[in-house]
């Protein structure tokens, strides 16, 4: 950052979901925002209307300039945000790999606000992983960035594990990046479940009166709320309606997550 007495921090902002608006607001009381970069809008929610991301509605509220570029590598982005003589980029929960002529554009490179007491939890969901693994303690890390850190894609879940520890992935992973398993050639995401009582091989149906309970590793897995995809999300008994699934089989794909 700039010494005392010079002019304030030029600072390029990137960040998307409510979790980096403290960043961004932080970033605008110790220096000057010159550029916001946030993910292009999307549809979102069951009515998948098109909306702005946190970050947006924060930055149009403050004033901001606000870059929303459908991709990084490969244009001219890193060229542009080089123009703006930043002294320093700020990265808070983004979305995306920044290459390496973005990490460079800034005079003192990019700076990552990490959801965890790293090492735990490097990569994209260290908020979820912390929830999922019953952590008792997380926290915050903010680090200097290098091209391809913090990387890595979620898994899908894995029926041999224990019933609770799956609940909390769902739980976890609603609404981002989402808990899933194969249904035949399709996923399954899954929105709601809870642990209830139940043996048999993991992955095995176990249905009861209107309800659709999965075998596990220990115990078994309600799941109440799912999702076929390509579909709207619903409750198990109406995915039960239009899904004939027997007692006894198999027909989740396993995984590991």
């Amino acid at each position: 950052m700039p010494e005392q007495g010079t002019h304030p921090a030029r600072i390029a902002f990137f960040g998307t979901p409510p979790f980096a608006v403290p960043a961004l607001r932080t970033c605008q009381a110790v220096g000057t925002v010159v550029a916001v970069v946030t993910q292009p809008d999307r549809p979102r929610g069951r009515g998948q209307h098109v909306t702005s991301s946190a970050v947006k509605a924060e930055a149009e509220r403050a004033g901001l300039p606000i870059l929303q570029p459908p991709k990084l590598k490969g244009t001219d982005f890193g060229e542009r945000l080089r123009a703006m003589q930043l002294d320093v980029a700020v990265v808070a929960a983004y979305g995306r790999i920044l290459p390496t002529d973005v990490l460079s554009a800034p005079r003192l490179g990019c700076v990552n606000v990490h959801a965890s007491l790293l090492p735990r939890w490097r990569g994209a969901a260290p908020i979820q992983w912390a929830v999922a693994s019953g952590d008792p303690e997380t926290g915050v890390c903010l680090m200097q960035m290098e091209a391809g850190l913090d990387t890595g894609p979620v898994g899908r879940v894995d029926w041999a594990r224990p019933a609770v520890e799956l609940e909390r992935r769902v739980r976890a992973f609603v609404p981002w990046p989402g808990a899933w398993t194969q249904l035949g050639p399709q996923l399954l995401k899954i929105w709601r479940a809870q642990v209830v009582p139940g043996a048999g091989e993991p992955g095995t149906v176990l249905m009861g009166h209107g309800t659709l309970d999965v075998a596990t590793g220990e115990g078994a897995l309600r799941l109440l709320e799912v999702q076929p995809e390509g579909k709207r999300r619903m409750t198990a008994a109406e995915f039960l309606s239009g899904h004939r699934l027997k007692e006894g089989e198999r027909p989740f794909g396993g995984g590991v997550p």
